[in-house]
């Protein structure tokens, strides 16, 4: 079968960005069944795979995830350490969307990978280089801006838009943009993510310079270690102190926010192309999960069916008057009619974004989808 695009194109998805982003939009009034079993990622990550079939038609694709311990936290133990734990009703909810997820990723043909040891990103780094080597452009489906490094002629972000009142359009990042969106070039990237450090990683950073400053002293100097070299220099007190008193914390930084991108693991094109969904498994799952409407249009049937109503509609859109979702983050999301129903716009909530949430729930590579465990640290 011919590619669908030229060069073809290969998605590598991050993972637990998409299950945290879809778990905790709603975590003050989330989506459940009849049956109390919370399906807020599930909902989530269901819409985003019709989407990405439907809108993008990747020629490969590959979902990553985070799986065990990786060399940051040997390298740094209190590497995400202030992440706050989840309470154990939250944590049993959590890990039973994991173990869906990985059904309904077997259900559509998506391949999951995760290697032992290492984080997604440094996964997606190995990927992102071998493919573009190989001459495949590169999507990188995530809204961590720790990926700007790896944005190259052949690589790409992708981080999907919301929909509702207030609207966020899809943001594509490549060479043409990445510079403006985040104030330096992709290759002074990790230098500049080791100036400013990471709270939500907790990444030190150098303290007393913000990203204004580290825009600037890169522009000036170029690169983190001429920086360090020529500390004395910087005319700014403030800086320069820091700078002195702080070089050990920045090379720290540095090796933490730097993506990995030698994996041990081999890039299989052949193995990444995106199978045909199991109709009849993902028909089962979206029973069992009560997304009605999607079954039915799957099946082709009317509105006649029994439709359970998990969500809460808080209140007509300031200007568009249409019934809204409480996303629980301040944010609303709108709700549109459908065959006779009130149904989740998918763009409205898709979005990817930095997680600052509890600490990313880490999975161990099995045959058996059903048994994914998830684990947060």
């Amino acid at each position: 079968m011919p590619p669908n695009h030229t060069p073809p194109q290969l998605f590598l998805i991050d993972g637990y960005a998409l299950i945290y982003r879809a778990f905790f939009a709603m975590i003050s009034r989330p989506l459940r069944t009849a049956k109390g079993e919370n399906t807020s990622a599930a909902w989530g990550v269901v819409n985003f795979l019709l989407r990405l079939r439907e809108k993008y038609r990747p020629d490969y694709v590959a979902w990553i995830n985070d799986a065990g311990t990786s060399f940051r936290e040997e390298r740094y133990p209190e590497y995400k350490s202030t992440r706050e734990k989840l309470d154990n009703e939250l944590q049993a909810d959590f890990d039973r969307s994991v173990q869906r997820i990985g059904q309904l990723l077997e259900a559509f043909g998506i391949p999951l990978i995760a290697i032992p040891g290492y984080e997604a990103d440094d996964v997606i780094g190995t990927l992102a280089t071998a493919g573009a080597e190989r001459g495949l452009q590169i999507v990188i489906v995530s809204g961590d801006k720790d990926f700007y490094q790896l944005v190259a002629p052949r690589v790409a972000l992708l981080n999907p838009g919301r929909g509702g009142p207030a609207a966020v359009d899809e943001t594509w990042v490549d060479e043409g943009n990445a510079s403006a969106r985040l104030g330096v070039a992709p290759r002074q990237v990790v230098d500049f993510l080791a100036l400013v450090g990471d709270a939500s990683d907790n990444i030190p950073g150098v303290k007393g310079i913000g990203e204004k400053g580290a825009q600037k002293l890169l522009a000036e100097f170029g690169d983190l270690e001429t920086l360090l070299a020529r500390a004395g220099e910087v005319t700014a007190k403030r800086a320069r102190e820091a700078l002195l008193g702080q070089a050990d914390s920045a090379r720290l930084s540095r090796e933490l926010v730097t993506i990995k991108c030698d994996v041990p693991v081999e890039l299989d094109a052949g193995a990444l192309i995106p199978h045909d969904p199991d109709r009849e498994a993902v028909i089962r799952l979206l029973t069992e999960l009560e997304f009605y409407s999607l079954a039915r249009k799957l099946t082709g049937q009317g509105s006649g069916a029994p439709v359970e109503q998990s969500v809460v509609v808080a209140a007509a859109a300031a200007d568009e008057g249409e019934p809204s979702l409480d996303l629980g983050d301040g944010s609303l999301a709108t709700l549109t009619e459908d065959e006779g129903e009130s149904s989740f716009s998918a763009e409205s909530w898709l979005t990817l974004s930095d997680l600052t949430g509890p600490s990313v729930a880490t999975v161990t590579v099995l045959d058996d989808p059903a048994d994914l465990p998830a684990m947060v640290e």
